[in-house]
């Protein structure tokens, strides 16, 4: 599977963190991989040092009088490329909905992309919005992270709930532990047999893993062990889980 959108519906769980650890877990591996910023904070680009923002107008990219592709940038690390995220991503759902087939597009923009990268990650805004529709449309998985409690699992229901009342064959949903702190009973009950369905792998709350997507550090390569055993491990079981072969180094 090629197109992994991350994806959780409420802010806070680790989402950004995710994705762009596993997009230089993947990138390390010696895939070509595309990370597309698609939230309008664009923490994404923040981390990777680009603060220019999209060098068109959202209103002409979403129209299709500028091309995507255009906004693909290099990063830092080898083997990464970027499309960057900025505030004028916030009118995503007011554009769409003005557009003839504004719940398929990203599905037709990501088609060139498959061409040219092994692997694209799309870091998601949280929300179930029309742009969610074309994240679940386009996304080969949906790889979600979810915090031990019960209205993160109650996020995952409705989620999937969601999904159930789409009229298009849904993607898998890959869900995991994130934000783990073995402290508490509960955090080392589930991540100790994480529930049905859920990654065998999780990501605890460390200090170590929170500073890793400072701008110096994602740029530098400078990781603990620890730290990158975790998103190794995740991303070997989310290729194992969408049946592509894995390449850690």
């Amino acid at each position: 599977m090629s197109v992994l959108a991350v994806y959780n519906s409420k802010g806070g769980v680790g989402k950004t963190t995710t994705a762009v650890n596993l997009a230089w877990t993947s990138a390390h591996s010696g895939r070509p991989t595309l990370l597309w910023d698609l939230d309008p904070q664009g923490a994404v680009s923040y981390f990777l040092k680009d603060l220019r923002g999209l060098e068109q107008s959202t209103r002409k990219l979403l129209s299709g009088k500028k091309d995507w592709q255009d906004e693909i940038r290099p990063t830092g690390i080898g083997g990464l490329s970027l499309i960057p995220g900025d505030g004028t991503l916030r009118h995503w759902d007011l554009l769409l909905g003005e557009q003839a087939h504004g719940r398929r597009l990203l599905q037709e923009w990501l088609k060139p992309l498959r061409q040219k990268f092994s692997v694209i990650l799309l870091d998601c805004p949280p929300g179930l919005t029309l742009l969610t529709e074309n994240l679940f449309r386009a996304a080969d998985a949906i790889v979600m992270p979810v915090v031990p409690s019960a209205l993160s699992f109650r996020t995952l229901d409705q989620v999937k709930g969601f999904l159930a009342d789409s009229e298009k064959e849904s993607p898998p949903i890959l869900p995991f532990l994130s934000m783990v702190d073995r402290r508490k009973k509960d955090h080392r009950q589930w991540s100790d047999q994480p529930p049905e369905g859920f990654l065998k792998s999780w990501v605890p709350l460390l200090t170590e893993i929170e500073k890793m997507i400072q701008p110096e550090l994602v740029l530098s390569y400078r990781r603990t062990k620890r730290s990158w055993d975790v998103y190794q491990n995740l991303w070997d079981e989310i290729q194992l889980r969408s049946g592509s072969p894995s390449t850690s180094r």
